[in-house]
C-alpha cells in the first residue's frame, strides 16, 4: 500500500519546497558570499524540513499498517 499523506502535511510540503525554491532565488542574486551562504543553508534547512514531514507521514502510514 502507498503512503497517503493528510492534505495538510502535502500543503506543509509544499510550503516548505516553495520556502526553499526562494532561498535559492534570494542567494543566486545576492553579491555578498557570506549572504550567498546563508541562502544556501537556509534553502537546505527548508528541503531537509521538507523531507522530514515526508518521512514522518511515511512512518505514520507503516505504523498504521502493521496495526491493522
Amino acid at each position: 500500500m502507498g503512503v497517503v499523506m493528510p492534505q495538510d502535511t502535502q500543503q506543509d510540503i509544499a510550503y516548505c519546497f516553495q520556502r526553499a525554491e526562494e532561498a535559492r532565488r534570494l542567494g543566486e542574486n545576492e553579491t555578498n558570499p557570506i549572504r550567498r551562504q546563508e541562502y544556501t543553508d537556509m534553502e537546505a534547512r527548508w528541503v531537509r524540513l521538507a523531507m522530514s514531514y515526508r518521512l514522518a507521514a511515511q512512518l505514520n502510514t507503516f505504523n498504521h499498517d502493521i496495526h491493522r
